[in-house]
């Protein structure tokens, strides 16, 4: 084991490994469009439908008689609801955005999983809102391209 050298010391530990710095860039104005355009779709579909129901009770029966064919009680759409709405929101304001794709990703894997339960056949509808959601902020948030590069920079 290598003893631990001051950052003042003048001796330099060659087994050291220097990270660059990310090269965090803005989007281009394109692509920041089409990301906010991408990101329009999970903000409306979730948030928007969600808060239409439990702030006036729009489609609510209609949601109640589906949770009920999945096996859900009745009284479950309303927290279900509002955990959407709220995953939708922060996924809509830009310094929670990673979070809110990230609360959205799990919304859309339950889902996922309540399909593949029922053997309805319509596993792939959230998985196809999942990678809008992760596609819309991949192309209007420099940070995430950071934290995904899909090619490394030249």
């Amino acid at each position: 084991m290598q003893p631990m050298t001051n950052s003042t010391s003048s001796t330099t530990d060659s087994s050291a490994v220097a990270i660059p710095a990310p090269r965090t860039r803005k989007p281009g104005k394109l692509a920041f469009i089409l990301g906010w355009v991408l990101s329009a779709l999970p903000i409306l579909l979730i948030g928007v439908s969600n808060l239409l129901m439990v702030a006036f009770g729009v489609n609510r029966e209609m949601s109640e008689k589906g949770m009920a064919e999945q096996g859900f009680a009745p009284e479950t759409v309303i927290p279900v609801a509002i955990a959407g709405m709220l995953s939708a929101f922060l996924y809509a304001i830009p310094q929670t955005a990673l979070l809110g794709t990230i609360l959205l990703t799990g919304f859309f894997g339950g889902a996922v999983c309540v399909h593949v339960m029922s053997q309805d056949g319509m596993w792939f509808a959230p998985v196809i809102a999942g990678v809008i959601t992760w596609l819309g902020i991949y192309l209007r948030d420099p940070r995430v391209r950071d934290l995904v590069p899909i090619r490394k920079p030249l």
